[in-house]
């Protein structure tokens, strides 16, 4: 981030203004990073889900299986 401060005071910017830039930057990728991490915690989520309602379905019809051949 050093290069772009320098940058910045070159072209005569005052340094308040670049090290808010550098902040703003920073704040945006942490933003980016929690974004991500939820958008993959409600693909797990979902992943989950469904992985019950199929192995509860699955169990349901095998002991439906179970119960008809036991007759």
């Amino acid at each position: 981030m050093l290069p772009q401060t320098s940058l910045m005071n070159r072209r005569g910017e005052k340094p308040s203004v670049a090290k808010t830039l550098v902040e703003m930057r920073a704040d945006f990728q942490h933003l980016r990073r929690w974004r991500r991490s939820v958008e993959q915690a409600q693909s797990y989520t979902f992943k989950a889900v469904i992985t019950v309602i199929v192995t509860g379905f699955v169990g349901a019809v095998w002991l439906g299986i179970k119960a008809t051949l036991g007759k």
